[in-house]
């Protein structure tokens, strides 16, 4: 009788994989005192447009995320034309004043559920021309 063959195998490490479940990441720059608007398109993985009818969009800029102080508040207004579309409009007065630096993102919320669609850094571009200096 023969003796039983001994076979190893060297398994390898188990591969893992991640699950990113992260907003993109959109970096501001930011000329101090202007008007900012920003257009969000809310696509689902087909890029289709999500209907947000009935959301709310909030989005704010504060020095960091530890911060609990608010910097700045976008304002946001779902288009009523294009389901997936929210305008924000940071108005100069909320950018004037501000820290050279901060951080911002964008979130909805629907039936409950929050997403963050946004987030990033904000970098301040100091103005030249104020009001109380115009002639």
């Amino acid at each position: 009788m023969s003796s039983p063959v001994v076979r190893s195998a060297t398994v390898p490490d188990p591969v893992c994989n991640d699950i990113v479940a992260m907003p993109n990441c959109l970096n501001l720059t930011i000329y101090e005192g202007d008007d900012v608007y920003l257009d969000v398109h809310v696509l689902d993985s087909g890029g289709g447009a999500v209907d947000l009818t009935g959301s709310t969009a909030t989005a704010q800029i504060r020095a960091d995320t530890d911060s609990g102080d608010i910097l700045a508040n976008f304002q946001c207004y779902l288009d009523g034309t294009d389901l997936g579309l929210i305008h924000l409009h940071l108005p100069s007065s909320e950018n004037v004043a501000m820290p050279e630096t901060g951080v911002w993102d964008v979130q909805i919320e629907l039936d409950t559920n929050i997403t963050t669609l946004l987030y990033g850094t904000v970098n301040i571009h100091p103005e030249v021309t104020r009001p109380e200096f115009a002639p």
